[in-house]
C-alpha cells in the first residue's frame, strides 16, 4: 500500500528528473531514501556520505523547490544516513 510519504516522494523525483540529466538523476538522485517531514524539516538519506554531500551542495535548492511546489511546504533539508 502506498503511504503519502511515497506519493510525495514519486512526485519530487519527477520534478527533480525534469530538471537534471538522467546520468546525475540515476547517480545522486536515486539512491536517497525520504521518510518524511516534521515540523518543516525533509528528511533524505543515502547509504553513502559522498552521495549526501554531492545532493546537498548540487541539489539542495533544487529539491527545496520540489518539495514546496509538490507539498505547498517551505522546507530545510536534513541530510543523515539511512536509519
Amino acid at each position: 500500500m502506498t503511504n503519502d510519504n511515497d506519493l510525495i516522494w514519486e512526485a519530487i523525483l519527477e520534478y527533480i528528473f525534469e530538471r537534471t540529466t538522467e546520468a546525475a538523476f540515476k547517480l545522486w538522485i536515486t539512491p536517497l531514501t525520504f521518510y518524511g517531514i516534521e515540523d518543516g524539516v525533509a528528511y533524505i538519506a543515502s547509504d553513502k556520505e559522498i552521495c549526501n554531500n554531492v545532493v546537498k551542495q548540487a541539489y539542495d535548492e533544487m529539491l527545496k523547490d520540489a518539495f514546496l511546489s509538490v507539498t505547498g511546504i517551505q522546507v530545510e533539508i536534513a541530510y543523515c544516513e539511512k536509519w
